[in-house]
């Protein structure tokens, strides 16, 4: 009887029939393309950042006496070690993009150093932004991995505990003496010595789902700009909080961008 009734539809209800069928088509293609383009906009990407080093243009090499910085100070590196933490991408309608996420940086170990992050929004990006350390959330002694890496970085409780943000290490000699040599070491912790660097980059994601961007610290600049540091008044400055302030200060201006691809 039901099957008698629905071949038996009167004309005007099949023309009925057949509206709503328009529509739900029309919906589906609606819902279709909507989630489609969601989909578009919920895709994500990737950015590689490749970090090297250098001394005003020159290649850092390691227990070589032979870099001179603006103070005069003819010196050698042997450690250089630091995180960078707190990534962040700049977009003119999104405003800042955090990758919250930190990494260890051994140049000697890794003198070529390649960090990846990915689940970025598919945009542009004018301006990158770090810290080399670790923000307060992080700086303190249970916060990281206990990995030896870790262990080794660790800043003493007693001075304030958390980790140390940089160790720059070497040895030097002043410009006018020919034979005393003596150490140094720029050791940098708490959170008054973390170091804020923000560049500006030219980064585009919208075309593709990966972009790389080629970073350079030039190891000068920690002596340089604002505060010309001579390491002859102070070689060893962990746990002197004016010392740190100042070459954290020049920290700002130690990385360039040397290439986007």
């Amino acid at each position: 009887m039901a099957k008698k009734r629905i071949f038996n539809v009167e004309k005007g209800n099949v023309m009925q029939v057949g509206k709503i069928s328009f529509a739900i088509i029309v919906m589906l293609l609606v819902f279709s393309s909507c989630r489609k383009k969601t989909e578009a906009e919920g895709s994500k990407g990737a950015l590689a950042i490749n970090v090297t080093y250098s001394v005003d243009g020159q290649s850092l090499e390691f227990d070589r006496m032979q870099y001179v910085n603006s103070a005069g100070n003819v010196y050698s590196v042997t450690r250089l070690q630091y995180y960078i933490s707190h990534v962040a991408l700049f977009n003119k309608k999104k405003g800042w993009i955090l990758i919250d996420t930190f990494f260890l940086f051994d140049a000697r170990r890794y003198p070529t150093q390649k960090i990846i992050m990915g689940n970025l929004p598919l945009l542009t990006y004018d301006s990158l932004r770090f810290y080399i350390g670790l923000p307060p959330s992080l700086n303190h002694h249970d916060s990281l991995p206990n990995t030896l890496e870790n262990q080794e970085m660790i800043w003493p409780e007693m001075m304030g505990g958390g980790f140390h943000f940089l160790k720059l290490e070497g040895k030097f000699k002043e410009a006018d003496t020919s034979s005393t040599i003596s150490g140094y070491a720029m050791h940098l912790g708490t959170n008054v010595a973390l170091v804020t660097v923000k560049l500006p980059v030219n980064i585009d994601l919208t075309g593709r789902l990966v972009a790389e961007v080629n970073m350079d610290m030039n190891v000068n600049e920690w002596f340089r700009n604002p505060y010309v540091y001579n390491l002859a008044e102070k070689p060893y400055i962990m746990g002197d909080t004016l010392r740190m302030q100042k070459i954290a200060s020049n920290g700002q201006d130690v990385f360039t961008i040397v290439g986007v691809n």
